[in-house]
């Protein structure tokens, strides 16, 4: 039996120099592999930025009641995928849609009564104006004939006195000749010639009453002369002028009418294509997708164009994220984006679409028109709000398994992205 203080003063054992050498190494390479997984970190981190607080988004569309009516069913709740063409809810006509057929009806009957009316009158009035512009043509047509049977009369008697002085002025001559013979008194030679005198201021006087006749047929041609008669002048202006005016009343009257008419008519015929003799109309899926919410409940009563349900297009998503300007100017946009969808093991590969900057003064603007085609507005982080921000978005194809109920495409999802950051000889 042994002496246990012997063993306890025994020398330990001799290592053999390759063991040690084994050891070294091993610590020498734990070493070198802690330094590379250092500076492969850093070196990731200088080229790649990882940005959290991404959202998934997509496209939305909203149908809308193409009619008045009420919601009679829907045939997809939300988060339920649907084909092209798929029904999803069927709008019923209200009892009121013959009531209002008749009424438009009644209203474009009456509208083409009042046209008719109208048009009766002014074609009467037309025909007045007409029978008076005649009775006044003919008026004038008798003064003109009475003014030129005057002159010619007139001119008659100017060839008479002409006559009657030529042969005055005959016979004073022959006698003026006999007087020098001494065969006739120098009494009778003056006799004779104031005779011719008298013819000749005869003449003088037909003259004049035959130049004032050629005036008034003149008068009567171009219808001055009715400055003569102003009782009858006046009647006939005033009775044509009147007329005049009603006629272009009436024909203003038609041509609103005519507008009216034509405006009753298109608004019964858009009314009787919207609602036909069908009981219902259909609301039918415009594209492949997922119904993403519901506006109405069934047995609602639902006006024209008001929205009844969205649907979310699964084919055009994308991952939104707001985050500083001075990050954002950082991204490398030729880069695919390596995306890390919360809820999906799997990571996608994405590319950037759209680097938007954006300020909090047109913030609120910029987000109240996207929702009307985007499914979620992004939450700004509230560190963010005092810096310059950018908009970024990056493409992303829908994740696996998206066609399964209640899953939405994986919108609202929060994501993690990692970009690659430009070259430092870029800056």
């Amino acid at each position: 039996m042994q002496n246990p203080k012997l063993n306890e003063l025994t020398a330990p054992p001799i290592r053999i120099p390759w063991q040690r050498l084994v050891i070294g190494s091993a610590f020498l390479s734990l070493g070198v592999t802690a330094i590379l997984i250092g500076a492969s970190s850093i070196s990731y981190r200088l080229t790649h930025l990882v940005v959290d607080g991404g959202v998934m988004n997509g496209r939305i569309v909203r149908l809308r009641s193409p009619i008045d009516g009420n919601i009679g069913d829907f045939y997809a709740r939300p988060g339920v995928p649907v084909e092209s063409g798929q029904v999803l809810a069927r709008v019923n006509i209200d009892h009121t849609t013959e009531q209002s057929l008749l009424q438009l009806e009644s209203d474009l009957q009456a509208k083409k009564n009042q046209l008719q009316a109208v048009s009766e009158v002014k074609s009467f009035l037309e025909n007045q104006l007409g029978s008076l512009s005649a009775r006044h043509e003919s008026v004038w047509t008798v003064e003109t004939a009475l003014t030129s049977s005057n002159a010619s009369q007139q001119q008659a008697v100017l060839d008479g006195a002409i006559a009657q002085a030529a042969t005055a002025r005959t016979t004073y001559q022959r006698y003026q000749q006999l007087l020098n013979e001494g065969a006739v008194s120098a009494q009778q030679v003056d006799e004779l010639r104031a005779a011719w005198e008298s013819a000749e201021a005869e003449v003088r006087r037909a003259q004049e009453v035959v130049e004032a006749s050629k005036e008034e047929v003149g008068a009567s041609r171009s219808r001055t002369i009715m400055s003569q008669y102003p009782s009858l002048s006046n009647t006939f202006t005033q009775d044509i002028s009147q007329l005049k005016e009603q006629i272009q009343s009436y024909s203003a009257q038609m041509a609103t009418l005519r507008t009216e008419v034509l405006s009753a008519e298109q608004r019964l015929k858009q009314a009787r294509s919207l609602y036909s003799d069908r009981q219902d109309l259909e609301i039918a899926a415009p594209m492949t997708g997922v119904v993403y919410r519901t506006e109405q409940e069934g047995n609602e009563q639902v006006n024209r164009s008001e929205p009844i349900l969205t649907l979310l297009d699964c084919s055009d998503l994308w991952i939104e994220v707001v985050m500083s300007a001075k990050d954002a100017s950082q991204i490398n946009t030729q880069r695919p984006v390596s995306v890390e969808l919360a809820g999906y093991s799997d990571p996608m590969v994405g590319e950037v679409d759209l680097m938007q900057p954006i300020s909090g003064v047109n913030l609120n603007e910029e987000q109240n028109r996207r929702t009307q085609v985007q499914a979620l507005v992004p939450v700004i982080p509230p560190h963010l709000l005092a810096q310059p921000l950018t908009r970024v978005t990056v493409r992303v194809p829908p994740p696996t398994n998206y066609e399964q109920s209640q899953q939405f495409c994986g919108v609202g999802q929060g994501a993690r992205l990692t970009f690659s950051k430009q070259s430092a000889f870029n800056f």
